[in-house]
């Protein structure tokens, strides 16, 4: 299996779609929002910084499952077993 090397162009423009992912990280988001909205209206203490930190753990997720790290991730990965 023979790939061209990324480019930078390519790395930055190449991103695929992987819908059930997508959908699970959407539907997980969107409950957890209206939990903390929930627990605001009852008065309940939640940090901003928990609530932050969920919001950057899901954009990392989009990034390693949709970005040019999983579109390259199989041709890169078969690379570097095969030049060993």
């Amino acid at each position: 299996m023979t790939t061209d090397a990324p480019t930078w162009s390519s790395v930055l423009t190449s991103w695929t779609f992987t819908p059930i992912a997508d959908l699970l990280m959407i539907a997980a988001t969107i409950g957890y929002l209206l939990l903390v909205r929930r627990l605001a209206r009852c008065d309940g203490a939640w940090s901003w910084g928990r609530t932050t930190s969920w919001l950057a753990a899901m954009v990392v997720l989009v990034v390693a499952l949709n970005s040019s790290m999983a579109v390259y991730a199989h041709s890169l990965f078969w690379c570097t077993c095969s030049s060993t």
